[in-house]
Parts: C-alpha cells; sequence; structure tokens
C-alpha cells in the first residue's frame, strides 16, 4: 500500500475511529453462535490451515462470515464463501470503498478472530471499528487496544499455531464473564 494510503488510514484509525461505545464480552464458546472471521496474509501456504480452522468453526455449528485482505485479487485460495476487500478499494484519502467491508463492521459477531500475523492499517481499522462483542487477534506489542483477547507467538510460529491457540483458549479458557 503506498504511504498517502498508508498516512490517511492511519489517521482515521486515530482519530476518527469508531466513537460509539460497543459492549465487548467474551462468551462461553459452546454458546457462541455468529462468528467473523478476518483474514490477511501474503503467505500462500497458510490456505489449507485457514480452510481446517473454518472446516472446525462449521462442524461446531457456528455461523461464520468471513472477509479477506489482499493487496490484489487472484485465485480463490479458500474452499469456503468469503468477501473480498483489495488495495484498490482504499481510495487515496484513506476511505474503504467496498460496501462488505462496512456490513462485516456493522455485524455484532459474539467473537471476530483476526487471522492475521502481518502489519495492515486496513485490518487494523475493520478490528477497531467492529462491532463484535470479543475481538481475537495476535499480539505484536502494538494496537493493544483494538483486541479483547491476544495470542503471542514465538519467532518460528505462524499462523497454523495462532489458529490452534485460538480454539484452545476460547474453548478452554474464556469461559466466565
Amino acid at each position: 500500500m503506498n504511504k498517502i494510503k498508508q498516512f490517511f488510514l492511519q489517521f482515521r484509525l486515530k482519530y476518527l475511529g469508531n466513537k460509539e461505545l460497543i459492549v465487548r464480552k467474551t462468551l462461553n464458546y459452546s454458546h457462541v453462535q455468529h462468528i467473523g472471521l478476518l483474514i490477511y496474509t501474503t503467505q500462500r501456504s497458510t490456505s489449507s490451515t485457514i480452510n481446517r480452522f473454518m472446516k472446525t468453526l462449521l462442524e461446531d455449528g457456528k455461523t461464520v462470515d468471513a472477509l479477506v485482505y489482499v493487496e490484489s485479487q487472484t485465485e480463490n485460495p479458500y474452499g469456503f464463501k468469503y468477501d473480498i476487500c483489495t488495495e484498490k478499494e482504499v481510495n487515496l484519502i484513506g476511505n474503504i470503498t467496498q460496501p462488505k467491508v462496512h456490513e462485516f463492521i456493522e455485524k455484532s459477531f459474539d467473537y471476530l478472530y483476526c487471522v492475521c500475523v502481518e502489519k495492515s492499517e486496513v485490518i487494523d481499522f475493520v478490528v477497531k471499528n467492529s462491532k463484535a462483542k470479543c475481538r481475537v487477534g495476535f499480539y505484536d506489542g502494538q494496537n493493544t487496544d483494538n483486541f479483547d483477547f491476544m495470542i503471542q507467538l514465538k519467532a518460528n510460529e505462524g499462523i497454523e499455531i495462532l489458529l490452534e491457540q485460538f480454539l484452545h483458549y476460547t474453548k478452554n479458557v474464556l469461559v466466565r464473564n
């Protein structure tokens, strides 16, 4: 993404983010019905891992809406339905013109799993403004106010471990409010 778009997206995140008070809470995984899956990765090798994660969620009886951010649209790497946002849909002043992104932000998911271990202003914008009850993501030492629960990975760990940890902690640890 070019520097001008990055600047304006960062500005929008800092000063024009969602000012509405959103009640955050963690539900027991067994009571969770609607999950948002926000995906951004430049590693093509992770698609089978993400497909397995989605399959697990569906087998657990969850309704899942997925949004994938890619810098440019290529082939379909995933075996499930998802909406897509590309860098072309972020205008020069940092406005996201893809209506599906705004619809995704407005949904009050029980959990929003952010499948991303790389920096992206678009992903940060979606997570920060999301109306999800509980936002779960990768701990990178920054943007800690974007998530309600974060997973820290070791240097040699990636998306596969992140997704395993998402399920482990949301199924076994996050059970009381």
